[in-house]
C-alpha cells in the first residue's frame, strides 16, 4: 500500500511539473526598431532571443513580435546590414519593449578604381573597301576614276553629259562616297 501510494504521489508531482512547464511559456515581447540619430523605423531588423533560440524578422515599420517564451528574462541580440549590433536584457514584468534604437555602422570600403576606355572610331572605314594602286591606272593612263572601279561588285556608272561619269556605288553617288586620294578627300 505504501509503494502504491509513493507511486501515484510520483507520478501527480511529474504531472504538475509538466503542466508548469507549459504553463510558463506563455509570455511574448514585441516592440519596435528605431535609428538612433533620425527616429525613424529600421525594417527588416533580425530579432532573436538568445536563451530561447527563437528569432524573428520586424516588419517595414520596424515592429517585431516574438511569443511562446518561457523566461520572464530574456537577452535580444538585434542585428542589421547597416547598423551596430546591439545586445539588450529584457524583463516581462516591464510590459512591452516600446523602442530599440540602432547606430548606423560606417563601413570603410577599400579603395575603388574605375576604368574608362573609349573606343575610337575610324571615320573612313566601311565595310566594303576598294583600293586603286598606281599599277592598275598606269595600264590605261586615260581612264577615269570611275572606269577603274566599274569592273569591281556593287559598282555601276551612270552619266551626267560628255565624258562625264559619275560612280554609283550600292546605290549612293555624289559627296555620300568616301574618296581619298594619298589619305586626303577627293571631290
Amino acid at each position: 500500500m505504501k509503494i502504491t501510494f509513493q507511486f501515484f504521489l510520483l507520478v501527480n508531482i511529474l504531472s504538475l511539473n509538466i503542466f508548469a512547464q507549459n504553463d510558463s511559456c506563455t509570455f511574448s515581447l514585441s516592440g519596435t526598431i528605431l535609428d538612433v540619430e533620425t527616429k525613424e523605423p529600421v525594417p527588416y531588423v533580425s530579432v532573436v532571443i538568445q536563451e530561447a533560440g527563437k528569432g524573428t524578422i520586424a516588419n517595414e515599420k520596424g515592429e517585431f513580435f516574438i511569443n511562446g517564451l518561457c523566461s520572464q528574462s530574456n537577452t535580444l541580440i538585434i542585428s542589421c546590414h547597416g547598423y551596430c549590433d546591439s545586445v539588450c536584457e529584457h524583463n516581462h514584468r516591464h510590459g512591452k519593449v516600446p523602442h530599440i534604437y540602432l547606430r548606423q555602422k560606417v563601413v570603410d570600403v577599400a579603395t575603388v578604381t574605375i576604368k574608362a576606355q573609349v573606343n575610337k572610331k575610324k571615320g573612313t572605314e566601311s565595310i566594303s573597301q576598294v583600293t586603286v594602286d598606281k599599277s592598275e591606272l598606269k595600264d590605261n593612263p586615260t581612264q577615269s576614276l570611275a572606269s577603274a572601279i566599274e569592273d569591281e561588285q556593287g559598282v555601276a556608272l551612270t552619266s551626267a553629259g560628255a565624258n562625264v561619269q559619275i560612280p554609283l556605288i550600292h546605290g549612293l553617288y555624289g559627296n555620300r562616297i568616301l574618296i581619298l586620294n594619298n589619305g586626303l578627300k577627293h571631290g
